[in-house]
């Protein structure tokens, strides 16, 4: 009788030491993967080039050199990139715990650092030729895929409310410059695009912003222009040259506008 029970209670303690393997490897398979998953990184959202926006009022905006000025994060291992004049996508890679943009140009990756939630650090230098790298900064974007980077830009240098002169009785009309890139009251022009990359930035040889205007017929006409704290001035340009890209320069002043009090 004592051999049977025996027998009983060894065959318990050999269920209760599997059950207990069984246990102890689902723990350690459950702090593997949480493990795994704190060493994965999670960028979410639109990121714009913070960098960038920092020196718009102190520079000509054509010539502040760039990687990119938007990322767009929407998939685990990809991100939209906007250079300014065309969009692309690439690979995102982790590792050894570094996150790399794969092939982000000439065959090399960019390295991207993590500060926070809010900002991001691409180690761009090599792309740039200056010493600094490049801070992006989250940006609310209820579009999702679409860019918002142009908006941020027109916010920083000349989106708002102005005066202009219309005759020598010094009347005035109201002219409204919005972020998303429509003008209201600017004699027959709908909406407007600063010249920051692309083809535009060779279009005049002085050293002045260049902005577009267009008109509900698409028609397009370029303006320099210099911005101070209470007015913009914006200039004339010297006839296109047939067949020859850029070359023109700034004859006139064409108008300013004053900002507005209100």
């Amino acid at each position: 009788m004592n051999n049977f029970n025996s027998k009983i209670n060894f065959k318990v303690l050999i269920i209760i030491f599997l059950a207990l393997l069984i246990l102890f490897g689902g723990v350690l398979k459950f702090l593997s993967r949480k493990s795994h998953s704190e060493n994965e990184f999670h960028i979410r959202g639109n990121f714009i080039n913070y960098s960038f926006l920092n020196q718009t009022n102190n520079k000509i905006i054509s010539k502040i050199p760039f990687y990119a000025v938007e990322f767009n994060f929407y998939k685990q291992d990809s991100v939209l990139i906007n250079f300014g004049f065309e969009n692309a996508k690439y690979r995102i890679e982790q590792d050894h715990g570094k996150i790399f943009i794969r092939n982000a140009f000439n065959n090399k990756d960019l390295q991207i650092l993590l500060a926070d939630s809010s900002f991001l650090v691409l180690i761009d230098s090599s792309y740039t030729k200056i010493k600094e790298s490049s801070v992006f900064k989250k940006i609310e974007n209820n579009r999702n895929n679409n860019f918002v980077f142009s908006s941020a830009l027109n916010k920083e240098l000349v989106s708002g409310n102005y005066s202009l002169k219309i005759d020598s009785k010094n009347a005035e009309t109201k002219v409204t410059f919005l972020e998303d890139g429509r003008i209201i009251g600017l004699n027959n022009f709908t909406n407007y695009e600063l010249c920051f990359a692309g083809d535009c930035t060779c279009e005049v040889t002085d050293d002045i912003n260049l902005i577009s205007f267009f008109t509900a017929s698409d028609s397009m006409f370029y303006f320099g222009f210099k911005k101070e704290w209470d007015k913009v001035e914006f200039y004339n340009l010297s006839p296109a040259i047939k067949y020859i890209k850029g070359e023109r320069r700034i004859t006139n002043l064409a108008f300013t506008l004053y900002k507005s009090k209100l």
